[in-house]
């Protein structure tokens, strides 16, 4: 449903160079996908190498089920070690 807020994901803030922006939405609308989808497309090619732990697996699992019980935001909290 638009506008409401999905359990698996989270919120960031970012702020971009205006030049950047425009470019991230020409290219976003070339390839007919929202802001938001095109930018989790580019993130995610960018971090496919990178590891995720079992610990780190537990934290989202943790996070998105306390998500789904209370309907807030929930951050992942993620341990100290890499």
């Amino acid at each position: 449903m638009p506008n409401q807020h999905r359990p698996d994901y989270e919120s960031i803030n970012v702020e971009l160079p205006r030049s950047i922006k425009v470019r991230l939405m020409r290219e976003a609308q070339r390839a007919s996908m929202s802001m938001s989808q095109f930018i989790i497309r580019l993130l995610n090619l960018a971090t496919e190498s990178i590891a995720i732990s079992a610990r780190d697996y537990e934290a989202i699992a943790k996070a998105t089920k306390e998500a789904e019980r209370t309907g807030r935001r929930i951050s992942t909290k993620l341990d100290n070690t890499p």
